[in-house]
């Protein structure tokens, strides 16, 4: 099989939301173009690419023109009216593909948000780099919902992200030896935000790679601006951010930009920045989440190990690392497609990419595998860094951010049930804005009624103006298409997401009550 007969020590990942939203999107064809041509050019170059927000077939056809030399097999998924605007590029062959709709997405009735029109949801490639059934690379990418104003959608992206857990456990958990998992995405969800916390509670063998490399370094890894794409006071969380950042040109305004963007021709040297840019946007948003950690290795001295939502695994007996078996670690982390366009001088995009290089590290014969991971942290950080920690009871445990509390990236995990709990307080805020919505729904049509009643008799009854007439009879037809729009939104939309709400309450509920079954044993 071409392309599969050198199995790789190393793979690149790279992430990029494009923002490429047809008639939206300002320089959308251009930006594009040159992401394709800066993907090329990237050092090391990529191996696996995933694109957000790449929704126009024509775009996609140029990047898949510009990247065809390293990444000859690509592939654009399609959902709902306007597409889910998720792409993926390979160097290997793509043996699977599937694209799974989030069952809450938005409100169809909410046009200037579009999310629900996008139809979004979890783009999944069986990606295959090697002849043994090992080796293939299971790739998620994803956008969950946009943040905005308030917290309308907070229910929805926590519905989303507790979707993508199952998806990215049951992949997990079906992997050996050298396969490999791998999330991508655009996640609209900050590393303290619940979302991100329900992945890193739920599939506990994901991990994120920006983060696992600031571990290994006992600092937050730089971006390609040497640091300075970072919030000031608050560098530890938002480290490597990817979206909002001062030094991208979409966040100036309008005026900074006309102001300070370089015209064609002028020398790079006279690129300038506007003083007056803020911060306060700054976000970490763009993921590379992978199985970075040991705990498949079937021969890993491990004792019994408790799973998430309580209940016991036996994940094999005492035995050290055969011959040949190995550790995917993270090589590199660093925040990528910061440099403008050569001669329109904007950014690429109003999100910076985020790309990885995961290591593939063998394990001699019967060493204990702490003693060969060499060049990282010992003791507690150590642990850290491999995702296991001494605990009563068991041999080994998997606790994840130990060594994010130690440098003070993120705050202390709670117990499933807390994290229960929290989502359970999520889904009755949301049963009350959706208590609202239904009072204005009826609302709107009680108020379209009277005026289409009031419109046909101005125009039928009482002898107006002709010019009156008209103006009652335009009343009357947008009256008539909002009540028509509000009733078909209540009979077919809104039922098909209060049914969705039940579903996922109905899974949280049942799996605080497994908890707490287990806790009182």
């Amino acid at each position: 099989m071409a392309g599969v007969d050198c199995l790789p020590e190393e793979i690149n990942v790279l992430t990029l939301n494009c923002w490429g939203i047809p008639y939206v999107c300002p320089n959308r064809s251009d930006r594009l173009e040159e992401i394709g041509r800066r993907i090329v050019k990237s050092n090391p170059q990529p191996h696996i690419v995933g694109l957000q927000e790449c929704i126009s077939k024509t775009d996609f056809e140029h990047i898949q023109q510009e990247t065809r030399s390293i990444l000859p097999y690509s592939k654009q998924y399609f959902a709902g009216p306007l597409g889910t605007g998720l792409a993926l590029l390979s160097r290997w062959p793509i043996e699977e593909i599937s694209i799974t709709r989030y069952p809450l997405n938005g409100s169809p009735t909410a046009l200037f948000h579009g999310d629900w029109y996008a139809g979004k949801g979890v783009a999944y490639a069986k990606v295959r780099y090697g002849k043994e059934p090992d080796n293939i690379i299971d790739v998620f990418n994803t956008h969950l919902h946009a943040f905005y104003p308030g917290h309308e959608y907070l229910c929805h992206r926590v519905s989303q992200a507790w979707e993508l857990s199952k998806f990215l456990r049951g992949a997990s958990q079906r992997r050996h030896d050298r396969a490999l998992v791998v999330l991508l995405g655009d996640l609209n969800a900050e590393p303290t935000s619940l979302p991100y916390r329900i992945l890193r509670h739920f599939v506990p063998d994901i991990h994120d790679t920006w983060l696992q490399h600031s571990l290994r370094h006992k600092k937050p890894p730089k971006g390609s601006q040497g640091g300075s794409n970072t919030r000031e006071d608050d560098t530890n969380v938002q480290s490597g951010v990817t979206y909002g950042s001062p030094y991208n040109t979409w966040m100036w305004t309008r005026a900074q930009r006309a102001r300070y963007l370089r015209q064609p021709g002028a020398p790079v040297s006279e690129l300038g920045f506007p003083a007056g840019v803020g911060r306060e946007q700054v976000m970490r948003i763009d993921y590379v989440l992978a199985n970075v950690t040991p705990r498949y290795l079937k021969d890993i001295e491990i004792g019994p190990y408790t799973d998430r939502f309580g209940s016991g695994k036996d994940t094999g007996g005492t035995s050290k690392v055969d011959q040949g078996r190995g550790v995917w670690t993270v090589k590199s982390a660093k925040v990528g497609m910061v440099d403008r366009h050569p001669v329109l001088g904007c950014s690429l995009s109003d999100h910076f990419s985020v790309e990885t290089t995961l290591a593939f590290q063998k394990i001699g014969k019967g060493v204990p595998i702490s003693r060969q991971l060499s060049n990282e942290p010992r003791g507690a950080d150590h642990r850290a860094f491999t995702g296991l920690k001494e605990d009563a009871g068991s041999e080994t445990h998997v606790q994840e951010l130990q060594g994010a509390l130690e440098l003070g990236e993120l705050p202390g995990e709670p117990n499933t049930i807390e994290l229960l709990d929290e989502i359970i307080h999520v889904l009755g805020e949301n049963s009350k804005i959706l208590q609202q919505r239904s009072w204005w729904r009826r609302a709107r049509l009680g108020v379209a009624g009277i005026v289409l009643a009031g419109s046909l008799v101005g125009v039928w009854v009482v002898g107006v103006p002709g010019w009156a007439r008209f103006l009652l009879a335009l009343a009357g037809a947008l009256a008539s298409a909002c009540a028509a729009v509000d009733a078909w939104a209540g009979i077919s939309l809104y039922p098909t997401e209060t049914a969705a709400l039940e579903e996922f309450e109905w899974e949280v509920k049942n799996a605080k009550r497994s908890c707490d079954s287990v806790t009182s044993l």
